[in-house]
């Protein structure tokens, strides 16, 4: 079972998705000049929070760390040219280390902020995709919620 923190800060964290696409509701003309920034930045933002992931983790936990980087590799190494499975992928990724990061506050703030940001990233980027259909672009990447709401309910974790 899970708290009521877990729960929102989950809610708040994946709703950086729509505040991406209201970004780009309010100022679509900054769209296309900034995909190679706001694509850069998402880079950035996943590399960071594997970063302190890895810097906060115990080294008890050494099979999610395994698992994660598992996927980071695959991620990077077969480049997935789908930009919706791609988004999917690392969101199930930055949920992974959502759930695994819940027991120490600083690393699940740092988190739950950068997950945030990373949404907000690919609402803008993905919002024109989908042919300004934002809540296909909302459940393409409903994997995020799923496997955060759903990982606490195995009971030996929390």
């Amino acid at each position: 079972m899970y708290s009521l923190n877990y729960f929102l800060t989950s809610l708040i964290s994946f709703s950086g998705l729509i505040f991406g696409v209201i970004l780009v509701k309010t100022a679509p003309e900054e769209q296309k000049p900034g995909k190679k920034y706001f694509i850069f930045l998402q880079n950035i933002i996943l590399i960071i929070a594997v970063f302190f992931y890895l810097f906060f983790i115990n080294f008890n936990q050494l099979i999610s760390i395994m698992i994660i980087l598992s996927l980071l590799f695959f991620l990077f190494k077969f480049k997935i040219k789908n930009d919706f499975k791609k988004s999917a992928y690392i969101y199930f990724i930055l949920a992974l280390i959502f759930f695994f990061s819940y027991k120490i506050l600083n690393l699940f703030l740092i988190q739950s902020i950068l997950i945030f940001f990373f949404g907000m990233l690919t609402g803008s980027l993905l919002f024109n995709k989908l042919k300004k259909n934002y809540i296909k672009l909302v459940f393409s990447n409903i994997i995020f919620l799923i496997t955060s709401l759903l990982l606490p309910l195995y009971p030996s974790y929390f």
